[in-house]
């Protein structure tokens, strides 16, 4: 997995770095603290403290919100007005489904391609 090393006077500021860098939360992102730095005697021979940085892994769990709301602006795109249920099943798939039958409703919408 890449990685990123970032540097700041704290480890506060390094990880605000990241997380700007990233345009994510501190908690989307595994940091390894490698230096915490030293301000060093009245400023004098001072270390910055570093950083590694990479992206956390998604589970599918974190994707049930983003896949239900894409489904469901799908649906009213196509003028459906249904609502999406979500969640991930025992052998870990991600299920979705609608209140009413989505294979009837994609089907309308294939056949009017054809």
């Amino acid at each position: 997995m890449e990685f990123l090393e970032f540097e700041g006077k704290t480890t506060e500021d390094a990880i605000e770095q990241a997380c700007a860098h990233f345009q994510l939360p501190s908690e989307s992102l595994d940091i390894e603290i490698i230096s915490v730095g030293s301000p060093g005697l009245f400023g004098l021979g001072g270390r910055k403290a570093r950083i590694r940085v990479t992206l956390k892994d998604e589970g599918e769990a974190d994707l049930l919100p983003q896949a239900q709301g894409f489904l469901e602006q799908m649906l009213e795109l196509m003028g459906e007005k249904a609502k999406v249920e979500a969640r991930v099943d025992e052998e870990e798939r991600l299920n979705l489904k609608n209140q009413e039958d989505l294979a009837e409703i994609f089907s309308y919408y294939n056949s009017l391609e054809t």
